[in-house]
């Protein structure tokens, strides 16, 4: 039995020959089709999709989330600052009042 050199069956290996013929011709630059900005983004906190203009953009890397949750998520993060900082602010308040009345009440060589 013989083999033929060209690619006949499937299990054959194709030449160089036939390998450089697959390669694509090269297409001119104006065939394309511009590239069009993205239509909307879904916002991974809320899921709500919205346009591109309400994720900013920041100096290192697009916004994740939208401007509402973005905000919102500020908020929450600015009332529980708020909040730790009275705690503590009670707590040393208490303790300074606790430390001038022990000072007061041992007698005139504290001050």
């Amino acid at each position: 039995m013989r083999h033929t050199t060209g690619a006949s069956t499937p299990s054959e290996p194709l030449n160089s020959h036939e390998e450089r013929n697959l390669v694509m011709p090269h297409e001119p630059s104006d065939s394309c089709l511009p590239i069009q900005p993205t239509a909307d983004r879904r916002c991974p906190s809320c899921r709500a999709v919205k346009p591109p203009d309400d994720f900013p953009a920041r100096a290192d890397a697009p916004a994740g989330c939208c401007t509402a949750c973005r905000r919102r998520s500020a908020t929450v993060a600015r009332r529980h600052r708020q909040r730790t900082l009275r705690q503590l602010a009670r707590r040393a308040e208490a303790g300074y009042r606790a430390l001038l009345d022990e000072l007061q009440g041992g007698g005139g060589d504290a001050a």
